[in-house]
């Protein structure tokens, strides 16, 4: 090629055969022989040159020395070499003296070729440019440094620059060092050129020794999409930040195909950004919040900001819905292809099913299934209050609703169920909160059992009295025992417990004012069982004689459980 290193070629003697035509066997010049001059000659003058150590020409001569078979093989040595300058072809022909025959065996035609400079087909959106700057190839290193003219056939569509900084012109000089083969450069396309369909423009780059090259740049109409939009959030989701970004697509393409800035020396693009649903969430800016907003692209940049810190935008959920976002900018077509959509749900209240004595009251909870709320109120609702009423602690009376309050970051509650006196059936407890939905549970109210807890089955006449105590609370499926122990509810009077021993010779029941067949004590509002002793007002059992005795317990309007409300006890002698 035209950067072709010097290429050293030889002459070199020998004989050759009658029907030989190369040298057959390569043979020296004998002791006391002459040295032989050879004169090689380049036909094509402008194509390249011969070049010796003594001169650079279209003819020059070498020596054979005495002793050797070849003329010297580099220049350095007092040989020859080939110099290519321009493309072309050429031939070597030589001669000797002495004169010897000529063979043209090897080859002496050489062509010369200038490299071509190739660069890519780039495409632009309208008023952009490359995101990165583009390239190109000179097709050799060996060139000593050389200018490569950039040119747009026409200013008015596209222009070349430097860098993605700099506005461009109709057309730009790179130097390229000795050495390096590729080149860079940026194309920016100018506005509007795209609005009517498709511009293109002719690129050329030249360079001196190097075979021109020409490229086709395509201008399209710019387009733009919102990114990232999530498809799902709950009322108490962080602001969502997405951002517009633009560059162009193609004809099958239903997305952004490249994303390109807006070119150097360009004007800001202003995306207006509207919500369509304006109850379910707003829009969120450094300005304010609205149901449309603007934000800028800079020159310079393919997207708005990211953040609403950096001038961005951000979706702000507000209410259980689904709400579409889209946007416009002048000049620019609108994609849809990531997702535009929101769907905003508000996080339910759990509330579980329970069952309370009537009379009786217990501690339930509830759960917030959102933690990120920034602390809410909790309304509470019994449906039927004549049946179930609610309380917020064991010690207050309770009503037909109540209301708590949640800290941010806390998802249970607490609060209590009470049974109406003498009231049975199922009731629907709801509860609600801001931002939540609703949440609702079945409260059943069961006719409220008694057992005796403490005696044992075996006792011996006359030993020492054994303290027991009743027992409240809600008994099995099969009124066996007591599935659970619930205490008096706020607000209402102290139970009655009637207590009984079938035979009293056997065993006499006793308390602090009673001893006989038949006792009574006390269970104070709040508790679930009468005393433990009999100092404190319990009762005990006092075995007298061996037999058998039954003890029953009884409170009005409680079932008395059929293993645990009547405790047999045999007294041994």
């Amino acid at each position: 090629t035209t950067f072709s290193p010097y290429a050293a070629f030889y002459a070199y003697i020998g004989y050759t055969l009658p029907n030989t035509p190369y040298v057959y066997q390569q043979q020296p010049i004998r002791p006391g022989g002459q040295p032989v001059t050879v004169t090689l000659v380049n036909d094509s003058v402008g194509v390249g040159q011969l070049t010796t150590t003594a001169l650079t020409g279209d003819t020059v001569t070498v020596v054979i020395p005495v002793g050797q078979s070849t003329s010297p093989t580099t220049v350095a040595q007092g040989g020859v070499a080939y110099s290519p300058d321009n493309p072309g072809i050429t031939t070597i022909s030589a001669s000797t003296s002495p004169a010897f025959d000529q063979l043209f065996y090897y080859n002496r035609q050489i062509t010369v070729t200038a490299p071509t400079i190739t660069a890519p087909a780039y495409t632009l959106g309208a008023g952009l440019q490359l995101n990165g700057n583009g390239y190109g190839d000179l097709g050799a290193t060996s060139h000593g440094g050389v200018d490569v003219v950039i040119a747009s056939a026409d200013p008015t569509i596209a222009l070349v620059a430097p860098d993605q900084n700099t506005v461009g012109g109709e057309a730009l000089t790179v130097t390229v060092p000795d050495g390096q083969r590729y080149f860079y450069y940026n194309l920016q396309a100018l506005e509007g050129v795209a609005d009517t369909g498709v511009a293109q423009v002719q690129l050329t780059f030249t360079a001196p020794g190097f075979t021109s090259g020409s490229q086709t740049l395509t201008v399209r109409r710019p387009a733009f999409d919102l990114y990232p939009i999530p498809a799902n959030l709950t009322t108490f989701s962080p602001d969502a930040a997405f951002y517009a970004y633009i560059g162009y697509t193609l004809p099958t393409t239903p997305y952004v195909y490249e994303q390109q800035p807006i070119r150097a020396g360009g004007d800001p693009v202003t995306v207006t950004v509207a919500n369509g649903t304006l109850a379910v969430g707003d829009l969120v800016t450094s300005g304010g919040i609205a149901d449309t907003v603007t934000v800028v692209i800079p020159a310079g940049r393919s997207n708005s900001p990211p953040t609403v810190a950096e001038g961005g935008v951000a979706f702000r959920p507000v209410v259980a819905g689904t709400t579409t976002i889209s946007g416009s900018i002048p000049s620019f077509d609108e994609l849809t292809y990531q997702n535009r959509t929101i769907t905003v749900s508000a996080p339910a209240i759990t509330l579980y099913e329970s069952t309370v004595g009537s009379g009786l009251q217990k501690q339930v909870y509830g759960y917030l299934n959102a933690a990120n709320h920034g602390g809410v109120t909790v309304a509470i609702q019994s449906s039927a209050p004549d049946v179930a009423v609610l309380a917020l602690d064991d010690v207050t009376p309770g009503g037909a609703s109540l209301e708590l309050s949640v800290p941010d970051g806390q998802q249970y509650f607490y609060y209590f169920v009470q049974g109406v006196e003498g009231q049975t059936g199922t009731v629907s407890t709801t509860a609600s909160a801001t931002g939540f939905t609703n949440g609702t549970a079945p409260l059943n109210i069961v006719q409220p059992a008694v057992g005796i807890y403490g005696l044992p089955a075996n006792m011996q006449a006359g030993a020492d009295s054994v303290a027991f105590y009743a027992q409240i609370g809600i008994p099995d499926a099969s009124n066996q025992y007591l599935s659970e122990a619930q205490e008096i509810r706020a607000g209402s009077a102290a139970l009655t417990v009637s207590l009984a021993s079938s035979d009293a010779s056997v065993g006499q029941l006793v308390t602090s004012v009673q001893s006989g067949g038949n006792v009574s004590v006390q269970i104070p509002t709040g508790a679930f069982r009468s005393p433990l002793t009999v100092a404190t007002g319990g009762a005990a059992l006092k075995p007298l004689a061996a037999g058998t005795t039954v003890v029953t317990s009884a409170i009005d309007g409680f079932i008395t459980t059929l293993l645990y409300g009547r405790r047999s006890v045999t007294v041994t002698p």
